[in-house]
């Protein structure tokens, strides 16, 4: 099997190796072909010549005038100007200064929130330094709920103070009498070491 360019190709070549053509798969050689049977020619039919006219000259089409249009005029619209809105005036109010709460008036006097004066308070004082009318008074004026509220809590006041020196007293009681025995004997000390003083001194 032979290429195209005469070159002697491979069995189951598919590429020439001198010109790189590409081999078409081998097909069975085509038969011989026949020589066709001789056939006369028919004789040709004579067909009359057309008469050819020369092309029409053309025809002549004058160039179409331009239409003129009349401008349409057109009106302006007016438009109102806009003004702008003045800033409104604003009266000035005068300056007021805030107004002051009233002063509250005081208690009227034999009312049970009128206030106790100086002399008022040395005459409860001297009352309540009373010791057994003074602790009677502070308990009867602290559950006074119709009185001067003012002497009521002076009351209670004085009671708590008698109450805080009882026990103060009671606490101090109770130390000297654990104590009593070595505060003798430091008392006994201090007083002979004063008495023999002179003796140091001929």
């Amino acid at each position: 099997m032979t290429c195209t360019c005469g070159a002697a190709l491979l069995e189951g070549a598919k590429f020439c190796g001198v010109c790189g053509a590409t081999v078409a798969a081998a097909a069975p050689a085509p038969a011989e072909p026949v020589a066709p049977a001789y056939q006369e020619p028919s004789p040709p039919v004579f067909q009359e010549p057309q008469p050819v006219f020369p092309e029409p000259p053309p025809v002549y089409q004058a160039p179409a005038q331009p239409i003129y249009q009349e401008p349409v005029y057109q009106q302006p619209v007016y438009q109102e100007p806009v003004y702008q809105q003045q800033p409104m005036y604003q009266q000035q109010v005068a300056y007021q200064p805030p107004v002051q709460p009233a002063a509250e008036a005081p208690p009227p006097k034999g009312s049970r929130y009128a206030p106790i004066s100086a002399g008022g308070y040395f005459g409860y004082f001297f009352l309540f330094s009373i010791p057994v009318i003074g602790l009677i008074l502070s308990i009867v004026w602290a559950n006074d709920k119709t009185g001067s509220i003012n002497r009521q809590n002076l009351a209670k006041l004085m009671l708590v103070m008698m109450l805080l020196g009882v026990g103060l007293a009671v606490i101090a009681a109770i130390f000297t009498a654990v104590f009593w025995s070595s505060i003798l004997g430091y008392f006994q000390m201090w007083t002979g070491s004063i008495i023999d003083l002179p003796s140091f001194y001929p």
